[in-house]
């Protein structure tokens, strides 16, 4: 997974591409998206996710971009009063303090059609999807 300056997702490209699957696991989420020009499954896996926002009744959920950074800014308005809280404890250092917590990461998938999707976690990463077990009925 590449990102340009703007921690945009440039390669592969995810423009159009589809999102067709979700899996939720006590300490991820994969994400699978379908790729428009390829028609390959690129996968995101955000770890240990702190708070996430996606709805829909849209048979198809087609991907303008997907952004991930760790500016918080825009993920922490639309959170709740809780996850506010908790960005900011996570900001709060004790000079002492002799190791320093990673900076965590937002992911936003802005549609084309379809909702957008908003999530923090403390990483996200592509993966290889044959790495990953199969499912069944597959």
């Amino acid at each position: 997974m590449k990102l340009n300056e703007r921690g945009e997702i440039i390669d592969p490209n995810v423009g159009d591409a589809e999102l067709v699957r979700m899996e939720f696991g006590p300490r991820r989420i994969v994400l699978h998206i379908k790729l428009a020009i390829s028609e390959d499954i690129f996968v995101l896996r955000l770890a240990n996710p702190r708070w996430m926002s996606f709805s829909t009744n849209h048979s198809q959920n087609v991907i303008d971009r997907i952004v991930v950074t760790t500016d918080l800014r825009e993920a922490a308005a639309l959170a709740p009063q809780y996850i506010r809280e908790m960005l900011l404890r996570r900001e709060q250092t004790i000079p002492s303090q002799k190791y320093k917590l990673e900076p965590l990461k937002a992911i936003y998938i802005t549609p084309a059609s379809g909702p957008e999707l908003s999530c923090i976690a403390d990483d996200v990463t592509a993966i290889d999807p044959t790495k990953l077990p199969q499912q069944r009925g597959e």
